[in-house]
């Protein structure tokens, strides 16, 4: 593998896609297709089909995140064996689309979509509610402390992406901070 930043192997998507394949165990890849025009989203698709070959191994194991409904449907056509996860933007994008969670939630509920991801400025504790209420799963990311981590996890998140924390970082600080709350009886 080449070097990226002259630290982190990198790998084409075959590359990638054979050796995941190898790999046994809880993990997942969500694959973050931004927004690209039609013409570059049939391109990816194709080439999708052509990496998961029909196999439904990827169905537990490939997550492909999306930010239109337009995506949505064009994904959904192709007939992938992956499961879909729904951006949820800021809330600034959110009051200028008038999108609530709860609409989003409803939208992905008619899609058979489970999961919702946001990034970390679009967390908010109403946010949070509404979208564990309506029994949406929730990816939030990019959380690079430990602190913003518990955060997230203490509002809810299923999973928390984050580009600095290692599970075993992760685990050592956890261990380290054992937390006694006294309270009134």
């Amino acid at each position: 593998c080449r070097q990226y930043d002259g630290h982190f192997g990198v790998m084409d998507a075959p590359q990638l896609f054979s050796r995941m394949r190898q790999v046994s165990g809880a993990w997942r890849l969500i694959l973050d297709i931004g927004r690209p025009d039609k013409t570059v989203l049939s391109g990816m698709l194709d080439r999708l089909k052509e990496l998961c070959a029909g196999d439904r191994y990827w169905q537990k194991h490939l997550f492909v995140r999306l930010q239109g409904k337009y995506d949505v449907e064009e994904v959904q056509k192709a007939g992938l064996p992956v499961q879909l996860m729904y951006y949820v933007p800021v809330k600034e994008k959110r009051e200028e689309k008038n999108l609530t969670a709860k609409a989003i939630a409803r939208y992905c509920k008619k899609q058979n979509i489970q999961w919702v991801s946001m990034p970390k400025e679009a967390v908010e504790e109403s946010v949070m509610a509404c979208l564990k209420q309506e029994g949406m799963r929730v990816c939030v990311f990019s959380y690079d402390t430990y602190t913003e981590a518990l955060m997230a996890s203490g509002l809810g998140a299923d999973w928390i992406g984050t580009s600095c924390l290692s599970p075993a970082c992760y685990e050592q600080w956890y261990e380290k901070s054992r937390i006694l709350v006294f309270g009134r009886s």
